[in-house]
């Protein structure tokens, strides 16, 4: 429940030993880097490492191909020290030449069965034509001609064949066409020719490569074809596989190249200078411990340990939250409005105590919150969302406040204990009291920023500022004296008590300035001219007065909402009410649904609210960094 405590780390080597160095010290370790250059910038001989990283081409090529391929890391993963992003670029070179030669190879396999198919589809028509095609077609003195007729066309062709030189042979036939072949003497081939094209003659052009009669073409073709798509079929396999065979070495020179890749992430943050190299970052003990045995076994490493207030003059450590399960997951709300600073208070704590609770009074149901503390805690268990965690304590919360108001899914008969509070029936009682949670957080708030003013030794904050001393003493005669006066009949607003603990403390705040210029021996006391300085402060001064009360009121919301969500359930009652029969239940169950969906996130948006400009804005300046694991450097 705090700011974990870092120190300043220096390793040191041999510049030769760098990769060496990160890769068995630094990776992996809870270390935040920082720029050698920037922290030690005095140091004029310091260079920055300026390599090209080698590492960037081949892996995106790596992971592309295992991507593309959908290659999973298998268990025989070759891992060898000797892999260079050469070695890859080889490996994908190979990859790629073997890809291209089955390639190539089923192309061609491709081409020849298409062109096959060709074949077989002049040949089909001429099935019924028993005779040799290499006896046809090595005629020297007869031309013949394939292809086929109109059917209207072939019923004339008798009446012209009587007329020419020629004769038709019949092959087979559909519904539009007559295929055949028809003969004829060189000499009168042109003419002849002629009138088949008048009769829309398609002539087909036979392959030389056919033999035999048709049929038995195309049974040799159909089986030369059948023993091209084994082949294919064996091509495309091995082609399938080829990524698959060279798994091992892929994710072996992958996992290598990563870590190597690391290594030169972490260059832009070390720096060289003559023959030696720095790395400098935060670490805390655990890790400094860690470093410590890693660093033995290099002799000629060495590492320099700095405590972080001997080096804030140059540089600021980072931000590390230390809390345990409970709180952790608010850490989310207090990232949202910034990191505190290093020598801040961890807001945390109370960001996660002060929400819990507002957002019970506020949405106070035994039957609701445990939904919101069941479902929360089951997202949390299996999607480790820090949210949801968040909202199963609240729905805790809720349970509790429902104890107390008595509510179990809107019904307010069923709870009724001896300290239950129904808000409908005690409205002024439910709103003052939230009114007073308000000035208990606000005074807690003022607290939280006169300790991280002790801390930084900020001492105008802590006395002169409207959150520090000046403006809590001030804030609590008021409340005290309004107390006294309507509760207890008792007027303690005398002239005394007013100067002490009303006008001393407004003159400080107004003060500030010069006050705070003074503790620190800083002239002039006044930046401006005193005319200013009145004017702005005086505005100022009305204006944080005005800010105490609508702040304080602000937390009237709380006990608002609370009466509220009775009065949300009070009107899904009456609806209930007005329906009949089973229809009733389903009304009140989609009532509180719709309750706890619209009223749980308009609930939580406000808490969130009042944690941001109710409470945050009186201490938290939230101008930390976060702390950067070089672990996750890669993430």
């Amino acid at each position: 429940m705090s700011i974990e405590k870092l120190s300043l780390v220096s390793i040191v080597g041999p510049v030769e030993q760098f990769d060496d160095a990160v890769s068995y010290i630094v990776t992996g370790s809870d270390i935040h880097l920082e720029n050698a250059l920037n922290v030690l910038e005095g140091n004029k001989a310091l260079k920055p490492f300026e390599d090209e990283n080698p590492y960037i081409g081949v892996l995106e090529k790596l992971r592309s191909i295992i991507s593309t391929h959908h290659l999973v890391r298998g268990t025989s993963v070759k891992d060898e020290n000797s892999y260079s992003a050469d070695d890859a670029d080889t490996l994908i070179q190979k990859i790629r030449s073997e890809k291209k030669t089955l390639t190539e190879e089923i192309r061609a396999l491709e081409d020849k069965k298409a062109h096959n198919d060709e074949i077989i589809e002049q040949l089909k028509p001429l099935l019924e034509i028993n005779v040799n095609l290499e006896d046809l077609l090595s005629f020297k003195f007869t031309a013949l001609r394939f292809g086929k007729l109109p059917k209207a066309s072939y019923a004339k062709l008798e009446e012209y064949l009587q007329e020419l030189e020629a004769f038709f042979f019949k092959g087979s036939e559909d519904k539009d066409y007559v295929w055949g072949v028809y003969f004829t003497p060189r000499t009168l081939a042109e003419k002849v020719d002629r009138i088949f094209s008048s009769l829309y003659f398609e002539r087909t052009i036979i392959s030389n490569e056919a033999s035999g009669t048709p049929k038995d073409a195309i049974f040799k073709l159909e089986s030369e074809n059948d023993e091209l798509t084994a082949k294919i079929t064996k091509a495309k396999k091995k082609l399938e596989e080829i990524y698959e065979s060279h798994k091992a070495e892929i994710f072996g020179m992958l996992s290598l190249l990563e870590e190597k890749e690391t290594v030169y992430k972490y260059r832009k943050f070390g720096a060289f200078a003559k023959n030696s190299f720095y790395i400098i970052g935060w670490a805390n003990k655990k890790t400094i411990a860690d470093l410590n045995k890693k660093v033995e076994r290099h002799k000629d490493i060495s590492l320099v340990i700095e405590d972080a207030k001997d080096v804030e003059n140059y540089v600021t450590p980072p931000t590390l939250l230390k809390n345990n399960a409970f709180f952790k997951p608010f850490e989310f709300f207090v990232k949202m409005y910034g990191l505190p600073s290093y020598n801040e208070i961890d807001p945390t704590p109370l960001v996660a105590l002060s929400y819990i609770l507002m957002f019970g009074i506020m949405f106070g149901d035994l039957g609701q919150g445990a939904v919101l503390a069941i479902g929360g805690f089951l997202l949390y268990k299996f999607k480790k969302i820090d949210l949801a965690a968040i909202i199963s304590l609240a729905g805790v919360s809720s349970m509790i406040f429902g104890c107390v108001f008595g509510s179990v899914f809107g019904y307010e008969d069923i709870i009724n204990l001896p300290f239950t509070v129904h808000p409908m029936e005690n409205i002024m009682p439910v709103l003052l009291a939230t009114v007073s949670l308000g000035c208990v957080i606000i005074t807690i708030a003022m607290i939280y920023n006169i300790a991280n003013g002790i801390k930084t030794k900020k001492y105008g904050k802590v006395f002169f500022e409207q959150n520090g001393l000046a403006g809590l003493v001030f804030y609590w005669a008021v409340i005290i004296g309004i107390v006294l006066l309507f509760i207890k009949g008792i007027n303690p607003f005398t002239v005394v008590y007013n100067t002490i603990f009303i006008v001393i403390p407004l003159i400080l705040v107004f003060a500030k300035e010069p006050l705070t210029r003074f503790i620190r021996k800083k002239r002039p006391y006044l930046t401006g001219t005193k005319g200013e300085f009145v004017l702005e402060n005086f505005f100022e001064l009305f204006e944080i007065i005005l800010s105490f009360v609508t702040n304080t009121v602000s937390f009237v919301r709380v006990g608002a909402f609370a009466l509220n969500h009775v009065g949300m359930m009070g009107v899904v009652f009456v609806f209930s009410k007005m329906a009949s029969g089973g229809a009733s239940i389903v009304v009140v169950i989609l009532g509180n649904m719709l309750v706890m969906g619209l009223e749980g996130l308009i609930v939580g948006i406000q808490v969130l609210r009042l944690e941001f400009y109710e409470i945050f804005s009186r201490f938290f300046e939230g101008s930390g960094r976060e702390f950067r694991s070089a672990k996750k450097i890669n993430a």
